[in-house]
């Protein structure tokens, strides 16, 4: 080798390798990113106006409608024209004071209207639920109420009773006694006139067209039914059979006729016997009219307080 040939220089070819499928850069990113940014805005915009009331989105539109100096001169000149006509009713109020003029705020106020805004103030206080004067009146309302719809109830039934030539000529044994609990129905016996045969509980034929004819009238009604029986002061000879299980079985008679002749079973709330313990004439056991069926039409507070029991 040559000595020129030692000094020649050394080429070095570097040979630069292109990746194809690259992600060509990040710039896709940022103008997502904008992209979500102003789609976040919008929606938010969106929402507010959403909130706005109707007086708010009319002030929006008539916002939008002026140029932005026209809105701020327009702003400015109603406020003071509020301002002014403020001052001009102040000075008008005084020169009317002064001048001893009637005007609207110092006319007298009429006596019909005077009670009529007192009855507003009354009717715009807010009233305390848990006053016990308040709720012992509340009550006092209710309880009338419904004494009053059992008074009507009583009233229609008799007039019924009236009007039916077949069941009138009964009314003898048929009384109707409003209570507490409701309006007691008593169907008794007369002296001769029994509504079972001694010491049983099959209907005679007259009675058992009576249990009909109530049937019929207290279907009308929604309230529920409690049924009890009585006997007089006579006793039974043995021990297996008594005055209490006598009452229990014409009570429960009279439910069976009361259904077998129309009335739902679901409307006769309990049966009750209660012997010679509850006599209507107390001087005299033996008094046919001891010997009873009660047909109590319960308020609705009775009938809770005796399912409750």
């Amino acid at each position: 080798m040559s000595e020129k040939d030692d000094h020649k220089p050394y080429v070095i070819r570097r040979i630069k390798k292109i990746k194809k499928g690259g992600h060509h850069g990040g710039s896709w990113k940022i103008a997502y990113a904008d992209f979500v940014t102003a789609m976040m805005a919008f929606f938010l915009l969106m929402w507010l106006l959403s909130l706005a009331n109707k007086y708010q989105l009319d002030g929006l539109a008539e916002y939008f409608k002026k140029p932005l100096k026209e809105a701020f001169t327009h702003s400015s000149n109603a406020k003071n024209k509020d301002k002014d006509k403020d001052k001009n009713k102040e000075k008008e109020k005084g020169e009317h004071k002064g001048q001893g003029k009637e005007t609207a705020l110092d006319k007298p106020i009429k006596p019909e209207e005077k009670k009529h805004n007192e009855m507003l103030k009354q009717d715009a206080l807010v009233k305390k639920p848990n006053d016990p004067t308040e709720l012992a009146e509340q009550k006092k309302q209710e309880e009338l109420k419904k004494m009053n719809d059992m008074q009507a109830m009583k009233k229609e039934l008799e007039k019924n009773l009236q009007s039916d030539p077949k069941i009138s000529q009964f009314k003898n044994q048929l009384n109707f006694v409003v209570t507490a609990d409701g309006l007691r129905i008593e169907l008794h016996d007369l002296k001769d006139k029994p509504m079972f045969s001694t010491g049983k509980t099959d209907f005679q034929k007259y009675s058992s067209e009576i249990v009909t004819w109530l049937s019929h009238q207290l279907n009308a009604y929604p309230n529920r039914l409690l049924i009890i029986g009585h006997t007089d002061a006579a006793q039974y000879q043995g021990d297996d059979y008594s005055n209490w299980e006598l009452s229990v079985d014409r009570a429960n008679a009279t439910r069976r006729e009361l259904i077998k002749t129309g009335m739902g079973r679901n409307k006769i709330l309990r049966i009750v016997g209660v012997g010679d313990t509850d006599l209507l004439n107390k001087n005299d056991g033996l008094d046919p009219k001891n010997r009873r069926i009660e047909i109590i039409v319960l308020t609705d507070d009775a009938m809770k307080k005796m399912q409750a029991q």
